[in-house]
């Protein structure tokens, strides 16, 4: 049995290494069950409360998603 069954089309293909935070373009990617390698692989930590930083809380997080991922964690994204 052929799995090899055309499905639609990738248009863009991009990868967010740190939860909440900008992204990058990829021109290619290891994907498997879990999703594309190296996505959402780090996240910011609030000391003070614990939890994971999230653009989803605007009135604490709503600069999250214009910070660009520091290129060291890119850099260990794509290991």
């Amino acid at each position: 049995m052929s799995h090899d069954r055309r499905v639609g089309r990738v248009r863009q293909l991009s990868r967010y290494p740190v939860k909440s935070m900008l992204g990058e373009d990829l021109d290619q990617a290891y994907v498997d069950e879990a999703g594309v390698d190296g996505d959402r692989a780090f996240a910011v930590l609030d000391c003070v409360t614990g939890k994971v930083a999230s653009a989803k809380n605007p009135r604490l997080w709503r600069d999250m998603l214009t910070v660009p991922v520091p290129v060291p964690v890119l850099q260990r994204a794509r290991r």
